[in-house]
């Protein structure tokens, strides 16, 4: 029983890694034809978000591996055996602009994530920009409605966070440059 237990696990871990590359490649072809597009989303990530319900940073988490499966023939293979996964080849794609992918590869296969992304910070110069901040009760409850406006009730706190700074950015980005002035006249 134990035997057979051992061996209906293995081959459904199997099946989860298949699974996995099948939504790499299916991503791919989302993103390559703008299927996102047709269903009224304006970036993949908003499909991944929207349609195929991840989180954000599951969403892009899975763009960022799909876009190293589709360059890299040696990041394919080792993503299909399970050499690669799908954490370890999000952060190479991250970092794969800045150091050579070769040497990317050969050490997301031998560190654990967390050292990987030590050693890759260390090798670029990236700091590690960390904040804690204690929020009111009455910030707290705010958030909370924001996340049913955002109709997302399972979205952590942080990422509602990120899509706040994100969109108050794209705001002043898109904003005139004598209205940014005002703005940050008026924050002063």
């Amino acid at each position: 029983v134990t035997m057979n237990l051992h061996e209906r696990m293995l081959a459904a871990v199997k099946r989860e890694k298949a699974a996995m590359v099948a939504v790499l490649e299916l991503l791919h072809l989302v993103n390559r034809e703008k299927v996102f597009l047709e269903h009224r989303c304006k970036t993949l990530l908003h499909y991944t978000m929207e349609h195929l319900k991840y989180t954000r940073a599951q969403g892009q988490e899975r763009i960022n591996a799909m876009h190293l499966l589709v360059k890299s023939p040696r990041a394919n293979a080792l993503i299909r055996n399970g050499e690669l996964n799908l954490s370890h080849a999000s952060l190479v794609e991250q970092y794969s602009r800045e150091l050579p992918l070769d040497e990317l590869l050969d050490l997301a296969i031998t560190l654990s994530y967390r050292d990987l992304e030590d050693h890759l910070r260390q090798l670029t110069g990236r700091e590690k920009l960390e904040r804690k901040i204690t929020l009111s009760e009455d910030v707290l409850i705010k958030m909370q409605h924001l996340k049913v406006f955002y109709q997302d009730s399972s979205m952590s706190d942080l990422e509602l966070v990120v899509v706040l700074v994100d969109k108050e950015l794209r705001r002043l980005r898109n904003a005139p440059r004598r209205a940014r002035a005002t703005d940050k006249d008026a924050g002063a």
